[in-house]
């Protein structure tokens, strides 16, 4: 085994590249990566068991034990040593210097996994370590791996690199809210300050405040105007029909239609106006998203999809115009109606208002119900009909090559998979979405029906409280009461798809674009010699692609490629074209390093 080791300032350097993964406190002052939090009775079995001299590297945790039952296990891996802590060992621990070991590999069981240890003498019989289901199953191949490097004499620093990428993959929730990230390490928008928020998209509403203020002001307008219907017909139905008064008829009439007339005529521009504005935002965030998406590297199309990309732009910017439009306009005008009605509410009967309240805190408790119980649906449709869009964007476009191929069946047969599991997730959502509003609608009519029993009696009593007009005009305006109480309690709806679409576009703007490390500097004539020098390359830190890569082709040179699928072909050519830069090593042209050359240059070069 080689003698490598990593000490400790080495380490605590290392450990520090990251977030998702350093979520236990320094142990013995020097940071470690684990895949789950450890209770300080871990903590304390650690330092019970492991020497001072030794620098614990990463720890997994699992959840079976070896005996195939539910319990609590864990992997420890020093610089020397692979601890085992299982509950059904003889002393909860068992531990294995890396000199005494060849190799160390995942062995896969029907439900479970066991993570094997083969010692160095040839005849010792293998040592099942620690067992776990198929949950951890890809955290154990890593820490496979990583001991069989170890003790084949690979560097500690980069085999720890590997370990701790597939660590990170097992990280896409918020560690303060628990909120689901679109990948690891990914901003919460959840937690986000607020004020970068609004910064970010604001800037997309501030061009066109003076046209939202204005639809705002046409708002208050025809709220206004919408109370007026109800009490107008209290008078009618008190005072003109009774006493059978024409002219006061004809005054009610005309008041109503001047109303009507106001409402929708003022409607109309409202609409028009708010309609362009909402265009005019959507259209610059979507010019904007797209510009970012064409200065993007490769390196961010390789984990985003096709059909997730065209969703993002034109599905996800839509729900952030509408959340947009919906906070500056329809808040603001759904609070002064819900103000209004209830002031005119208490003022005409303060006992029936208190029965139409009766319903509120059962709308409420239902909107809390179905947001819980929609909220990862949501983001279960949106998923799979990216899928179904992303087997579009790749058969339609490249139609030739599916025909070349004679491909067509095995076309149709993944767009049916992808559209069926859409179909299926579709299903789960629309029996509670059907069912929710219809629960709505039945318990705001409950509380109509109880005013109209309350109320009722007391007209048919003779009640002076209570008459014929104020029953009917209050009937309507709690069905308008109800209109504002329904739009808060499912409020929060609307913003948790905001926030969702508002990450998905952000993971987008905030990306890194591509470097382009030379601008300006053109050779003067580039000639075609081309030279590898020592090149590594890996799309993930968890697997490299190509290792201490050297060739030299002189130009004029016909060369032709060959390996098996995931040999490297296709990644040598990427990375000549520069459409990768995070690799080891130098790729020359006529002995100038490409880094060196103005990229929108170099890649006009290229035939």
């Amino acid at each position: 085994m080689s003698e490598k080791t990593i000490d400790v300032e080495t380490s605590a350097k290392y450990l520090q590249s990251g977030v998702s993964v350093d979520i236990n406190p320094p142990f013995r002052g020097v940071k470690f990566i684990a895949n789950k939090k450890l209770d300080a009775n871990d903590t304390e079995k650690l330092e019970q068991v492991i020497p001072s001299e030794e620098c614990l590297q990463f720890v997994i945790v699992g959840d079976l034990n070896v005996k195939n039952h539910y319990g609590h296990s864990f992997l420890a891996v020093t610089d020397q040593r692979v601890y085992g802590f299982d509950e059904t060992f003889a002393d909860g621990v068992e531990k294995v210097p890396y000199e005494q070991l060849k190799s160390a590999r995942v062995k896969r069981y029907y439900g479970n996994a066991m993570l094997v240890l083969k010692p160095a003498e040839e005849e010792a019989k293998q040592i099942n370590f620690l067992r776990f289901s198929y949950k951890e199953a890809n955290l154990f191949d890593a820490a496979a791996g990583y001991i069989s490097a170890i003790v084949s004499g690979a560097d500690m620093e980069e085999e720890l690199v590997v370990v701790k990428a597939a660590l990170e993959k097992q990280f896409c929730v918020c560690p303060k809210c628990g909120r689901t990230l679109i990948r690891p390490g990914a901003p919460c928008m959840k937690c986000e300050s607020k004020d970068a928020v609004v910064q970010k998209l604001g800037k997309y509403i501030l061009p066109y405040k003076g046209v939202l203020i204005f639809c705002l002001f046409l708002s208050v307008i025809t709220t206004a105007a919408s109370l007026a219907p109800p009490y107008m017909t209290r008078q009618l139905v008190d005072d003109v029909l009774p006493g059978k008064d024409i002219l006061g008829l004809v005054w009610c009439v005309l008041i109503l239609l001047c109303t009507h007339l106001i409402r929708h005529g003022i409607g109309i521009i409202r609409g028009y106006y708010l309609k362009n504005a909402g265009n005019m935002i959507v259209t610059d965030l979507r010019n904007d998203v797209y510009k970012k998406a064409q200065l993007l590297p490769m390196r961010f199309y390789d984990n985003t999809s096709t059909g997730s990309m065209i969703n993002r732009i034109s599905g996800d910017s839509n729900v952030i115009q509408s959340f947009m439009l919906r906070v500056t306009q329809e808040v603001l005008v759904q609070l002064f109606q819900l103000i209004g009605i209830v002031i005119i509410m208490f003022t005409m009967s303060w006992q029936l208002t208190l029965l139409s309240l009766v319903p509120v805190p059962f709308v409420v408790i239902g909107s809390r119900i179905f947001r819980k119980k929609m909220k990862p649906i949501y983001r279960r449709i949106w998923r799979t009909w990216s899928a179904v869009t992303s087997v579009l964007t790749d058969t339609i476009p490249g139609i030739r090559v599916v025909k070349a191929f004679a491909n067509e069946e095995g076309g149709m047969a993944k767009f049916a998979s992808r559209n069926a599991t859409w179909l299926a997730t579709n299903k789960k959502a629309s029996l509670i979405t059907t069912t929710y509003p219809h629960v709505v609608n039945f318990l705001m009519s409950c509380g109509s029906l109880l005013i109209w029993a309350v109320g009722g009696q007391l007209v048919i009593g003779g009640s002076s409280i209570v008459s014929p007009g104020l029953l009917v005009s209050f009937i309507s305006y709690t069905s308008m009461f109800y209109t504002p109480v329904n739009f808060f309690a499912n409020f929060n709806d609307s913003y948790q798809q905001f926030l969702n679409s508002a990450e998905r576009l952000m993971d987008i703007m905030d990306a890194e674009p591509e470097h382009n490390f030379a601008v300006g500097k053109h050779p003067e004539k580039i000639i075609g010699k081309i030279e590898f020098r020592n090149v590594n390359f890996s799309f993930e830190r968890s697997k490299k692609t190509l290792t201490d890569v050297n060739f030299v082709i002189e130009p004029g040179d016909v060369v032709g490629i060959v390996g098996t699928t995931g040999a490297g072909k296709s990644t040598i050519i990427n990375l000549l074209m520069r459409y990768y830069d995070h690799y080891d090593g130098e790729i020359l042209i006529d002995g100038i390093n490409i880094r060196d050359i103005d990229m929108t240059y170099y890649r006009s070069q290229i035939g």
